[in-house]
């Protein structure tokens, strides 16, 4: 963990990159995006359907085929789901060679950047649709599904209160989901 910076509400911090955290974070974004109710109920209608085709499969012994492909495509997009994190973690570490993973991110009055060694992101304000504080990240949505995470653990406990300050000054109330934990 880096040294942070703190200059009239300009917080910077940098940490290593961290493959299970940059999991973690994909699963808390995974549960706090704006389609996490319909890809549940998607799911759930996969598998009431994969489960209705086995049985009748068992009743009607000449749709096995079907049942089988139609399980194994349910096996399929349930599996891309749980290792959308794995394989963003392995694009990571495929574009940032080892000694170079590090990862800067700070936020403003201007908005939220962030650098690695592939390149630097500076997102205005304007562009966040959402903030939601988790107990162990801070998720800055650009879009409904898509948002960057800020590992908690690397921000100072008496930065805390400023973040939430900044970001209830700039992201609009109802898009705003704070916890106000340490």
């Amino acid at each position: 963990m880096g040294a942070a910076i703190v200059n009239d509400m300009d917080y910077t911090w940098t940490f290593e990159f961290d493959t299970r955290e940059h999991q973690r974070g994909d699963l808390a974004i995974m549960r706090h995006e704006r389609w996490s109710l319909w890809r549940q109920l998607a799911g759930g209608a996969v598998g009431a359907c994969a489960l209705m085709t086995l049985v009748m499969a068992v009743v009607n012994p000449t749709m096995r085929a079907t049942a089988l492909l139609i399980a194994v495509m349910s096996a399929f997009w349930v599996s891309i789901l749980l290792l959308r994190g794995v394989l963003s973690a392995y694009q990571f570490k495929k574009l940032n060679p080892p000694g170079h993973r590090e990862i800067m991110i700070g936020l403003n009055v201007d908005g939220f950047r962030t650098a690695t060694f592939v390149g630097r992101v500076n997102i205005n304000w304007p562009a966040i649709k959402r903030v939601v504080e988790t107990s162990a990240f801070f998720l800055f949505y650009v879009t409904g599904t898509a948002a960057y995470y800020v590992p908690k653990r690397v921000i100072p406990a008496n930065q805390l209160p400023g973040v939430r300050e900044l970001v209830r000054e700039r992201v609009a109330p109802p898009h705003v989901t704070l916890t106000d934990r340490t």
